[in-house]
C-alpha cells in the first residue's frame, strides 16, 4: 500500500505533510468498512452497500479502460513486458474486482496490512532529521511485525525477453503501435538523466521532434508520434497509432531515427 505525499518546499511542506498524515491516521482509525473486528467477519448492511459501490465504480473503470484502445495496449504492454510492474492485466483484474468479499478484505487486512510496518521514501531539500521528527512519531503508534529484510533490496525493473509482436483484434481499425528502446544502464547522476531528457525531445518530446517532423509532417502516415523517457523502466518509449498499411514503414523509420540520434 503506497500512500504518496507531494508538499511545497520548506516550512508550508511540513506543515502539509504533518496535516496530511494526521488525515491518515484518522482514516486508518475510523475505516469506512469495518476490516479489524474477527466478529464482523460478514459485515453490516452499510459496509456491504460501500463494498458494492465501489465495486461497481472499479469496474466501470476497468470496463472504459478495455475499450479504450490506446489505454488497452498500454495495459497489455505493462502486463506482457514488465510483469513486476503489472502483475494483472485489465481482465484478470476485473475478474477479482467481480468476486471479492467482506471476508476477503478482512482476511486480507489481518494477514498483510495489520501486520505491515510503514516504510518512507522520501525525495527533495527536507533533511533526514527534519522528516524523521514528523514521520516518526506518526510510525510509531502502529505495531508493525512485518519482516524488514524483505525489503532490504529492491528488484530493478527489466523488459522480459522480446518474442514476437502482439495483436489484439478489436473494433478499431488503427494499430496501437508502442515500442521500447532499454538504455544500456542506468543513469549515474542528475546531469546524465537531463542528458536523456533533451535527447528524447529532441526525438519525440514535441511537435518539432524527428518523429512528429518525418512521420507525420513528412510521410502523413500519423495524426501524432511521441516519445518519453521512463525513468523507472529506464528506456525510452515511442507511442502512435496508424493503419496497419503502414505497420512495416514506421517500424522501420523509428529504429532509424532512434540510431541516428544514439549515433549523434
Amino acid at each position: 500500500l503506497i500512500v504518496p505525499f507531494i508538499v511545497p518546499y520548506g516550512d508550508l511542506g511540513r506543515k502539509s505533510l504533518s496535516h496530511a498524515l494526521s488525515v491518515v491516521e484518522e482514516l486508518i482509525e475510523n475505516p469506512f468498512i469495518s476490516l479489524n473486528s474477527k466478529d464482523n467477519s460478514k459485515g453490516s448492511s452499510n459496509d456491504k452497500g460501500i463494498i458494492e459501490t465501489v465495486r461497481d465504480e472499479e469496474l466501470k473503470r476497468l470496463q472504459d479502460q478495455i475499450k479504450n484502445h490506446a489505454k488497452r495496449a498500454d495495459d497489455l504492454f505493462s502486463h506482457t513486458f514488465f510483469p513486476e510492474e503489472t502483475p494483472l492485466s485489465g481482465d484478470e483484474e476485473k475478474i477479482i474486482v467481480e468476486k471479492v468479499t467482506q471476508k476477503d478484505l478482512t482476511q486480507s487486512f489481518n494477514e498483510y496490512l495489520k501486520s505491515s510496518f510503514p516504510v518512507i521514501i522520501s525525495s527533495g531539500e527536507v533533511s533526514k532529521d527534519e522528516l524523521n521528527k514528523i514521520v516518526v512519531p506518526f510510525a510509531k503508534r502502529y505495531d508493525g511485525k512485518g519482516e524488514e529484510s524483505s525489503i532490504s533490496k529492491f528488484h530493478d525493473l527489466s523488459i522480459t525477453k522480446i518474442g514476437s509482436p502482439i495483436n489484439i483484434h478489436g473494433p478499431s481499425q488503427k494499430i496501437q503501435f508502442i515500442r521500447t528502446y532499454p538504455l544500456k544502464r542506468i543513469p549515474k547522476n542528475e546531469a546524465e538523466r537531463a542528458a536523456i531528457t533533451v535527447a528524447n525531445y529532441i526525438l519525440g518530446g514535441g511537435w518539432t521532434g524527428k518523429l512528429m517532423q518525418i512521420i507525420r509532417e513528412k510521410y502523413h502516415m500519423v495524426y501524432g508520434i511521441r516519445s518519453s523517457y521512463d525513468m523507472e523502466r529506464n528506456a525510452i518509449i515511442i507511442r502512435t497509432e496508424f493503419d496497419p498499411k503502414y505497420e512495416d514503414k514506421i517500424t522501420k523509420l523509428t529504429d532509424d531515427l532512434v540510431l541516428e540520434m544514439c549515433r549523434e
